[in-house]
């Protein structure tokens, strides 16, 4: 699982953790991030510093990729974020240090945590896990590459 191999990677690393994830769609998803949390958990430290719960739209401007759009999901229900803002009352509740965000979009997540980086003790790095749906991890690797041909 992501969650371990990120936690087995990063324990030692200093500065800021972050989570970007979004599993649209799929009920069981919010108890999943049980699994998640437990699997990242430190002793006396938040599994996470920062969680953004965003959908699988790409961009802020333009919107989807052609790709990652999902036709199975109800648009009305992705703008309204509901599966995002349950997903955050959730991780609240098992993680009440954490800042947790919803944002309407990949690019907003990651300039969010491009800006946790910003001024840094030198040494320190953000540590960032982006997972639960091919189509977000699909989004952010393009936007990471910057590869509109993805």
């Amino acid at each position: 699982m992501s969650a371990k191999w990120f936690k087995d990677e990063t324990s030692e690393r200093p500065g800021p953790r972050v989570m970007i994830f979004n599993q649209q769609g799929r009920s069981e998803a919010v108890d999943f991030l049980d699994s998640v949390f437990k699997a990242t958990k430190r002793d006396g430290k938040p599994a996470f510093d920062h969680v953004i719960f965003c959908t699988n739209v790409t961009y802020a401007a333009s919107g989807y990729k052609r790709d990652f759009v999902n036709r199975q999901y109800d648009p009305a229900e992705i703008d309204k974020m509901t599966v995002q803002h349950r997903f955050a009352e959730k991780w609240s509740s098992l993680d009440p240090e954490a800042d947790v965000k919803v944002m309407p979009t990949i690019e907003q997540s990651i300039d969010f945590a491009r800006h946790v980086g910003e001024g840094l003790p030198e040494g320190e790095t953000v540590q960032a896990l982006i997972t639960g749906s091919l189509h977000l991890v699909g989004g952010a690797l393009g936007i990471l590459e910057k590869a509109d041909a993805l």
